[in-house]
């Protein structure tokens, strides 16, 4: 069996003790642990008491069924990542063999197993009830209610990876944005970062979910609601300890979004009018000339960014798609301009790497985007949601690549509210799931 499989397993799991055939003394716990319901996207580990042999580790480690994947080392946890999401209401099997050794040459001398079952991605988003706008999880006979009472009004929402902590964006008294952390259900919360007068939003979460990015507008003295540019800050979720990431001038207007592998923060700026990539190893930055005020998407395996780039010509401007590879510096056109179109949104990768969905307003059909699918190259564009009355945006894959959650407005209705709707890959339809609600995702 491929260790690279084993270590899968073990990194999707959650926090949790070790259970099943006994602890070793060098073994603290399981990420997750024995008996846990974990979502389809996390990580699977195993924290040490002492500095391991990794290969000795790494070669002792395997999930049942096998799985594709890589691992890395956190201090003394071993993590593993799958390739793909796990597959829902199924139960996996880790084993971490006796063989397993230390730097030192001490073995676990015992075999550990333990299990956990993946939950299946549930629905959510922002929706109005009652006067109070909160974040929902669909329901089969409804909806349930996961974030907490604030005072203020929540703007938005950002979830970690393994889909246990929520980021919420807040309004205060003092007109300014707080940003307050919540557990899954919210029965646990509080106030992350008071940013006072100052308006903090989009946070993003590392993958390791052990920072968040997130834009910081400061308030102007003396003046009512005008502030100075947003500029990019960072926070340990823990500790609650936040400063400015960047010193240099910069104005951020979309992002920040995460590489897949957490070491690259990208998010447009303004003040060089395109997407400014910033590699938190090596760091070097990078800039990728867009002119379209909105920031691009990273291929899973985060190589590669796709991202509009709006041109100048004769008669007025015009719109493409490019597709940027960060290793060979190189920059392809992979949807090339066309006179019909009048504006789109931002193209979204699909997980599996194989799609691109695009909200595009064309000329043909009115005043409001429609949704279209591409292959990653670019090839084999085509509609996929289309109803002239309405506007679609904020749309999102699930983890399996099978279907896209979108929001939809009715541009001739003074009294529409937005509604979410899913398109399914299967059968290529559209389904209802929510009135007066909007911001959708994918809770892993």
């Amino acid at each position: 069996m491929n260790k690279r499989h084993y270590l899968f397993l073990l990194s999707v799991l959650g926090l949790g003790a070790l259970a099943a055939c006994g602890r070793s003394a060098l073994v603290l716990r399981t990420h997750p642990g024995d008996g846990e319901v974990v979502a389809a996207t996390g990580r699977v580990g195993v924290e040490f008491a002492v500095i391991m042999d990794e290969e000795s580790a790494e070669s002792s480690f395997f999930i049942e069924p096998n799985l594709e994947g890589t691992y890395f080392w956190e201090d003394n946890i071993m993590w593993f990542i799958p390739e793909v999401p796990l597959a829902p209401e199924k139960t996996y099997t880790a084993t971490l063999e006796g063989r397993a050794a230390s730097q030192a040459g001490r073995r676990l001398d015992q075999t550990l197993s333990w299990q956990f079952t993946i939950r299946e991605p549930a629905i959510v988003f922002l929706s109005q009830i009652e006067g109070v706008i909160g974040f929902w999880q669909k329901q089969n006979a409804g909806s349930t209610r996961l974030s907490p009472e604030f005072e203020g009004e929540i703007l938005s929402y950002a979830f970690d990876r393994a889909g246990n902590e929520i980021i919420y964006v807040v309004t205060n008294a003092a007109g300014g944005r707080d940003l307050w952390w919540s557990n899954r259900l919210g029965s646990s919360f509080r106030m992350l970062v008071d940013c006072g007068a100052d308006r903090c939003t989009e946070p993003a979460w590392s993958p390791d979910a052990q920072r968040i990015a997130y834009n910081r507008a400061q308030a102007i003295p003396a003046a009512v609601n005008k502030f100075d540019p947003a500029r990019l800050w960072t926070l340990n979720p823990v500790t609650g300890q936040t400063s400015a990431l960047l010193q240099d001038d910069h104005e951020l207007i979309g992002g920040p979004i995460w590489s897949p592998d957490g070491d690259k923060l990208a998010f447009y700026d303004t003040l060089v009018n395109g997407i400014r990539i910033l590699d938190l190893v090596g760091g070097a930055d990078s800039v990728l000339p867009s002119g379209y005020g909105i920031i691009g998407s990273w291929s899973p395996e985060g190589e590669r960014m796709v991202f509009p780039v709006l041109q100048g010509r004769a008669d007025g401007f015009s719109v493409s798609i490019r597709l940027a590879s960060l290793k060979s510096k190189e920059t392809t056109v992979i949807m090339d301009e066309n006179a019909q179109w009048l504006d789109i949104g931002l193209p979204a990768w699909s997980p599996d790497g194989q799609w691109i969905v695009i909200a595009i307003q064309s000329a043909e059909y009115g005043l409001g985007k429609q949704l279209w699918l591409m292959n990653s190259d670019g090839s084999g564009l085509h509609l996929i949601v289309i109803d002239p009355a309405f506007s679609h945006g904020g749309y999102r894959w699930d983890p399996y690549s099978e279907k896209i959650i979108f929001q939809r407005f009715n541009l001739g209705d003074p009294d529409a509210t937005p509604e979410v709707w899913v398109w399914s890959m299967e059968d290529e339809q559209v389904q209802s799931i929510a009135q007066n609600a909007w911001q959708p995702d994918w809770l892993p």
